[in-house]
């Protein structure tokens, strides 16, 4: 396909073409069993430079505009012509572009999902930052809370990051080693 995209910022084997991009929006979001947050996709797509920031929002104008993509509540679907584009074209990209973006939008709606249940709370401290860490059920209130003091803000965030998404992981543990029970395969 012809070099007609912009290529600032675009790693190499990135996308450099205009319809590219367009079938690589298709093919993600079709791939998706929930409607994706616009925010998410344009992270997980830029973000490794598979394409250019203003290629990319230029293409899911013209595929919102045409129909291909329906945006609602800042969520994309794929209409059908979209998923027809998606199912005849897709094999024309890059298998490696293909595979890294869908693993990179499958973590990145993933972790959105999850910050939605656990929540982080970071806050400047005198001498560093705290980290207010918590898990909450809509019927019962708080399930677990964390509070942990760190030097940084790069430490606070990297906290954030794995709290959201380890902390089902880290309420196992700590209620293992609270009550004395092992944890299970089950568990």
């Amino acid at each position: 396909m012809e070099n007609d995209a912009f290529v600032a910022g675009i790693a190499p084997g990135g996308l450099t073409s205009h319809s590219e991009v367009k079938i690589l929006c298709c093919y993600l979001i079709n791939n998706q069993d929930k409607p994706v947050p616009q925010d998410v996709l344009v992270s997980a797509v830029s973000k490794d430079g598979l394409v250019n920031y203003f290629e990319l929002i230029s293409a899911l104008t013209e595929l919102t505009d045409s129909g291909h993509l329906i945006l609602s509540d800042g969520c994309y679907t794929v209409s059908d012509s979209g998923k027809q584009i998606a199912a005849l074209l897709s094999g024309d990209l890059p298998f490696s572009v293909r595979s890294k973006a869908g693993d990179s939008l499958r973590y990145l709606a993933e972790h959105e999902r999850r910050s939605h249940d656990n929540k982080v709370e970071i806050r400047k401290t005198g001498t560093g930052y705290e980290v207010r860490c918590s898990i909450s059920d809509l019927t019962e209130g708080p399930l677990y809370s964390l509070t942990v003091y760190v030097p940084s803000l790069s430490a606070a965030n990297t906290v954030r990051d794995n709290f959201i998404d380890k902390a089902e992981q880290l309420l196992r543990n700590d209620l293992s080693l609270l009550t004395g029970e092992k944890l299970t395969e089950d568990n």
